[in-house]
């Protein structure tokens, strides 16, 4: 939308230089759209493009029909809040019609602001400083927020390869008294108390 570019073509070739615009409630900031072996009959694009907006905008581009990113984590990108910074790669063959293994697509983005209601026990991720770092084999997000009222450091990854001995990896880091201790459901009175470092690593298969 509203797409500001600059296109040089050739025989083989035609490439746009993205200088501004928007797709799908996102800023562009700069990118290239690559059509590349036009003289073959196995064209292909190479598209790269730097955004900015609403997070919920970017998620949903991750979760694309060709990608589904974002589902297959078990997410809704309808519940998350914040803003996004990110860089998007995707490459494919130019054809009438595509496997979802024909597309690689990758991303890479700074998150700030970040919510997610219902993320863990019930308990929403607020006020989320997180990176994100995303292509076909996995995802990883790391980074501070709070769950409910805990500040928490937090590390997830997601394998989608297949070659990990789990799917799921996620691990979170504070210090919790009693009453956060509860809130998360792992109220251990009588027999701890006071406030002490935790460390909780969780593997899904």
């Amino acid at each position: 939308r509203d797409v500001a570019a600059t296109a040089e073509f050739s025989r083989d070739r035609i490439l746009f230089t993205l200088k501004g615009g928007g797709l799908q409630g996102l800023s562009i900031d700069g990118g290239k759209l690559d059509f590349s072996r036009l003289d073959t009959d196995a064209e292909h694009a190479n598209v790269e493009v730097v955004v900015r907006g609403p997070l919920r905008s970017a998620l949903n581009i991750l979760d694309h029909p060709y990608l589904k990113y974002i589902s297959g984590m078990g997410l809704d990108p309808a519940n998350a809040g914040g803003a996004a910074a990110a860089r998007l790669v995707f490459r494919f063959p130019l054809r009438r019609t595509l496997k979802t293994s024909e597309v690689k697509a990758a991303a890479a983005a700074n998150l700030r602001n970040v919510t997610i209601a219902d993320a863990v026990k019930g308990q929403a991720l607020t006020a989320g400083t997180l990176t994100l770092k995303v292509d076909t084999t996995g995802l990883d997000i790391s980074g501070s927020a709070k769950l409910g009222p805990v500040p928490v450091k937090l590390k997830w990854f997601e394998n989608f390869a297949g070659t990990a001995r789990y799917r799921r990896r996620y691990e979170v880091t504070a210090s919790l008294d009693e009453a956060q201790r509860a809130t998360l459901g792992l109220d251990l009175a009588p027999y701890l108390r006071g406030t002490v470092p935790v460390k909780l690593v969780l593997l899904e298969d």
